[in-house]
């Protein structure tokens, strides 16, 4: 137990708490380096265009009903709209916009920016400018990543909302101007309160898949208001009974927590995605797209898919995942994707309409698909990402494509333009190419802004139907 009595009177705080709220409280934005900077802008573009190109999605569309409905003291925008909310469901509908499609960033063990829609909300209730929103950014990559790091969640049977409700309670606290005390107990109601089972990602995937996550970063944020409010927090969230190390993580840990300047942050360890598919098949996909120009779909006869394990268990371990009846069951579908881009050569947004999902001609595909755990793939992950493809035609000739960095990997990353060109073709489905650009530029130079009001301003400028 750190004894934090010396600080205020009475205050005592486990080893893992005092760890991460002294580290939340020590960042701000002079100390970020110019590069660590731009990849926090790279993704806060990248998730703000995810997030308008998800505004029709139905899971998005019942966020933002719920959250204007029943949002408490309007402070908070909803992105994409001109109305206002409580930041808890802010939060929550940003959240669900941005996790929607699949399409976001990804770091191994969740998708870190399903808490940026928080964070943009409650910058704008904290009246805080750019600046402070890129240091809570880089508060919740790196604490996300340090948990994920030291502890394999996925493993254990627990959503990724487990990491990301206490890296956000994190993020969050210097945002609303916690002392070390409040942040403290923000923290530890975040890790007794937090632990969400991996059940909504298993087998068929339903609507959830997609909002679990930012229901957690609903409750950082309502947690975090608590003990802005001077709720106290159990001194023992992580090492006492029936604590953190007990329950979740099955022993005791201590994160490797990142300095701003630092050569290789969490944030440039997450990788932006070029497909809007699970991550994990990412690999084979772009295996995928390398065969299919030698193929022709009447002559094949197998084809034969080896991965790493994380990749097999979930996407092609499952029937479920043979037979997919929803969108969210098709974007982490091993043979969906695979017999999709065989057949139409890419895999696009509107490659998941409901004719597509039981399409005879792609279950023909998907039929003749077997996939293989190869431990000496899983060894290597995840510096790569390798997956093999093997198409046997009637006459016996086989082709084959192996991939190790696909498109969108940290070896292998997108580009400026590549991430810019992405946000536009999403941002213009809600937005004329004017109002994209504009936005656009808005947020490459969002350390310079003294309010983040505009963001939700420009978002909301939908182009006429």
């Amino acid at each position: 137990v750190v004894d934090c009595a010396e600080r205020e009177e009475g205050f005592l705080m486990d080893q893992v708490t005092g760890q991460l709220a002294e580290f939340s409280l020590g960042i701000d934005c002079d100390r970020i380096s110019d590069e660590v900077r731009h990849a926090l802008k790279r993704h806060a573009i990248d998730s703000v265009g995810c997030a308008l190109g998800a505004f029709d999605e139905t899971p998005a569309q019942i966020a933002r009903q719920i959250a204007l409905i029943c949002g408490g003291p309007s402070s908070c925008g909803v992105i994409g709209t001109s109305q206002r909310t409580s930041p808890d469901l802010a939060a929550f509908a940003n959240g669900t916009m941005i996790r929607a499609l699949d399409f976001n960033d990804t770091y191994p063990g969740g998708h870190p920016s399903d808490g940026l829609g928080a964070i943009f909300a409650l910058a704008q209730a904290a009246g805080a400018e750019g600046a402070r929103v890129l240091a809570a950014s880089f508060i919740l990559y790196e604490v996300f990543g340090a948990l994920c790091d030291a502890v394999d969640f996925r493993e254990r049977g627990w959503d990724q909302g487990t990491v990301l409700q206490i890296a956000l309670a994190c993020a969050a606290a210097p945002l609303l101007g916690l002392d070390l005390q409040k942040t403290a107990n923000a923290i530890a109601l975040a890790a007794c309160d937090g632990p969400a089972t991996r059940q909504s990602r298993a087998g068929r995937l339903s609507m959830w898949k997609g909002c679990a996550a930012p229901s957690a970063a609903r409750n950082a944020v309502f947690l975090t208001q608590l003990a802005a409010a001077g709720l106290s927090g159990p001194d023992r969230a992580f090492d006492g009974r029936h604590g953190f190390f007990e329950q979740v993580s099955g022993g005791a840990f201590e994160p490797r927590l990142g300095d701003p300047c630092d050569a290789s942050p969490a944030i440039k360890r997450t990788l932006l995605k070029f497909l809007p598919i699970e991550t994990n098949i990412q690999s084979a996909a772009n295996a995928a797209l390398a065969l299919r120009k030698e193929l022709c779909l009447e002559d094949i006869a197998a084809i034969r898919i080896e991965t790493f394990w994380r990749s097999w268990h979930e996407t092609g371990s499952e029937p479920a995942k043979w037979a997919p009846d929803s969108r969210e069951t098709a974007d982490h579908s091993m043979p969906f994707i695979v017999a999709t881009i065989l057949r139409d050569g890419g895999v696009s947004l509107d490659s998941f309409a409901r004719d597509r999902l039981v399409d005879a001609s792609l279950r023909a595909i998907m039929e003749k698909i077997t996939i293989e755990h190869n431990p000496a793939f899983t060894a290597e992950y995840p510096e790569k990402m390798t997956t093999r493809i093997e198409v046997t035609a009637r006459c016996g000739r086989s082709n084959h494509a192996i991939i190790d960095h696909p498109k969108g990997h940290v070896a292998n990353p997108l580009t400026d333009d590549d991430v810019e060109a992405k946000f536009k073709s999403l941002a213009e489905q809600r937005l004329t190419k004017a109002g994209a650009d504009e936005l656009l530029a808005w947020l490459w130079r969002l350390e310079d802004q003294v309010s983040v009001d505009p963001l939700f301003v420009m978002a909301a400028k939908s182009r006429p139907c």
